[in-house]
């Protein structure tokens, strides 16, 4: 009976310390993907309403983002949309521009179109570009970045 206690102390002592070394881990990798990145006065979120896919098949996906609790209309895009996390690439294996807060991409049949929030000083800039996959001539494309709304 002791002996099965002690196999039973060691076994939670064994997954109390892989938890606590999980989540240190967690954290550290939070820390410095924030160290990387702008910060921005106050919350964003983003806010998609897909369309049903016509007879073209093609969706459409319309596009608001909340800054700093107003909501703003972007527009409508082809395809699905999906917001791309601070750290992670985007559809073509590209990271976040200089300055880039937080971006979403949209994407249907190897093109698309990317939406993100900028800052530069007290400004905040949304900006759109256009995405293609490419082809065995043309690399992908990323790029003609127009803005589409400024905050101060």
């Amino acid at each position: 009976m002791f002996k099965k206690n002690i196999y039973l102390l060691i076994v939670i002592a064994i997954v109390v310390a892989g938890f606590f070394a999980l989540n240190k881990t967690k954290k550290d990798s939070e820390i410095s993907e924030q160290t990387n990145t702008p910060k921005m006065d106050g919350e964003y979120e983003w806010q998609f309403v897909e369309s049903e896919t016509g007879s073209s098949g093609m969706s459409s996906t319309e596009v608001s983002v909340g800054i700093n609790g107003k909501l703003h209309e972007i527009g409508t895009y082809d395809g699905s949309c999906n917001e791309v996390k601070t750290g992670q690439v985007g559809v073509l294996n590209e990271k976040a521009n200089d300055n880039e807060i937080s971006r979403i991409q949209c994407w249907f049949a190897g093109a698309g179109d990317e939406v993100g929030i900028f800052k530069n000083g007290d400004k905040i800039t949304i900006r759109a570009g256009k995405l293609g996959e490419g082809s065995a001539e043309d690399p992908p494309f990323r790029g003609n970045f127009k803005t589409i709304l400024e905050i101060k």
